[in-house]
């Protein structure tokens, strides 16, 4: 409804600067869509936003060739509650990130990116070794077997700060120390946060070690504590 009907009396639609420029995208969007549905091959090309583009394929869904229950992602399974494990979409496809062929441009990283849940986890080998953690240096951890790196995480999901945001996680024990190397992909700030903090839990399930990592953070914005979630 375009049309004004009584000046200054009540309208049931109002519209706004924009929404015809709105409702047009929206109807290209659709027009598009119903395209690759009739076409049977072929992806639609939507507009998100002001310019991004999003392909979307819906006949794999269409012709019954999928079971839903395999886009979704591997989770861990803990009593507690279970998280989805990073790099994992489309598990029941093989960890088939465009999950089928319906998002055909995605990759893990996009889903890492986008999903706050979709962090490092998952089940993990702990390798035998000593870390001297009292010299600053990383050298202990090379040459250990089977590697300690347990993760290599998506970066540049930090929120503009690359020195909160892991890149690579490590682990090692000696049967009495259990030693935790984490790499950022930036320098870690040293002012403005009153506490940074990461908790690593590690869980016993089904004879496999699994890990999660909790992230935590107290920060310090204008004298105001401000409770905030480093990537």
């Amino acid at each position: 409804m375009t049309q004004v009907t009584t000046q200054g009396a009540e309208e049931l639609i109002t519209l706004k600067s924009g929404d015809l420029a709105e409702e047009a995208k929206f109807r290209a969007n659709m027009t598009s869509l119903r395209d690759s549905l009739v076409s049977g091959n072929t992806y639609a090309d939507l507009i998100s936003g002001g310019s991004d583009h999003i392909h979307l394929n819906l006949n794999p869904l269409f012709a019954g060739s999928l079971n839903l229950r395999d886009l979704l992602p591997q989770f861990t399974g803990y009593s507690n509650g279970s998280q989805m494990m990073s790099g994992t979409m489309g598990h029941g496809l093989g960890n088939d990130a465009t999950l089928g062929g319906i998002l055909p441009d995605y990759t893990q990283d996009t889903w890492s990116r986008g999903a706050d849940s979709l962090q490092p986890c998952g089940p993990v080998t702990v390798p035998t070794a000593t870390i001297n953690v009292q010299d600053g240096s990383v050298n202990d951890w090379n040459g250990i077997s089977p590697s300690p790196l347990i993760f290599t995480d998506v970066t540049g999901d930090a929120e503009g700060n690359n020195g909160l945001d892991i890149s690579k996680v490590y682990l090692a024990q000696d049967g009495t120390n259990l030693y935790i190397r984490m790499d950022m992909a930036g320098t870690i700030p040293q002012s403005g946060y009153e506490q940074l903090g990461y908790v690593l839990n590690l869980k016993k399930l089904s004879e496999k070690t699994y890990l999660v990592i909790d992230r935590s953070m107290l920060r310090i914005v204008h004298g105001a504590r401000q409770n905030g979630r480093p990537q």
